[in-house]
C-alpha cells in the first residue's frame, strides 16, 4: 500500500508555526536555531496528516523519535507533542514582543520628536522607554534584529522627514 502524502498546505502551516525550528532541540536543550527540519508524524502513522498530528524535527531527532531503541528509553509522543506546544508558544511571545516594539516605533515617530537616528542608533533625550524597548529586541535571536532593523528604518525615515520640513511646520512639532 502507498504512503499517504501530508497536503503541501499543511506542511506548510507547521513550517511557518515552528518557524523551523526543531521542537526537541527547543524542549530537551532550549536551542531556537533555525535547522533543516523534517515532517514527523507524532503518533507514527503516516496515514494520519492532520496538524494536531505532524511536528517538525532536525534530522536527528527525527531518526531518534521513529527509532526502537533496545536499551535505553524511547522519545514519547507526549513529549514531542508538549515541546511542540511550548516551542509554539515560545515563537508567538517572540512575535508579539516585537510587534509591540514596531507599535511602538510606529507611535513614537506620530508623537513629538526627542531624539535622533545616527548610524543605525536611537539617541533619545527624554523617551527612555523607547530606548529600553530597543534594548529588550537587541536581546532577541533572528526575529529581533529584523525588528531592529525595521524600527531603526521607521525612526531614519521619520528623522528624515523631520529635516525636511519646511521651519515653520518644525515649530508644531
Amino acid at each position: 500500500m502507498a504512503r499517504k502524502s501530508t497536503p503541501k498546505s499543511t506542511e506548510s502551516i507547521v513550517l511557518q508555526r515552528s518557524r523551523r525550528r526543531c521542537a526537541f532541540c527547543w524542549g530537551l536543550e532550549h536551542d531556537l536555531e533555525v535547522k533543516r527540519v523534517q515532517i514527523a508524524h507524532i503518533d507514527r502513522n503516516p496515514s494520519n496528516a492532520s496538524e494536531r498530528n505532524l511536528v517538525a524535527l532536525c534530522a536527528k531527532h527525527h531518526d531518534e523519535y521513529d527509532t526502537i531503541p533496545r536499551q535505553t528509553k524511547r522519545l514519547t509522543p507526549e513529549e514531542v507533542t508538549r515541546f511542540r506546544d511550548e516551542l509554539y508558544d515560545i515563537l508567538e511571545k517572540k512575535r508579539r514582543s516585537v510587534t509591540e516594539a514596531c507599535n511602538l516605533a510606529d507611535l513614537w515617530t506620530t508623537m513629538p520628536r526627542k531624539g535622533i537616528v545616527v548610524s543605525g542608533r536611537v539617541y533619545v533625550n527624554d523617551d527612555t522607554e523607547l530606548t529600553e524597548v530597543l534594548e529588550h529586541v537587541r536581546r532577541q535571536k533572528a526575529a529581533g534584529e529584523r525588528a531592529i532593523d525595521r524600527l531603526t528604518r521607521c525612526l531614519h525615515d521619520e528623522h528624515r522627514l523631520l529635516w525636511q520640513q519646511p521651519k515653520s511646520d518644525m515649530s508644531k512639532t
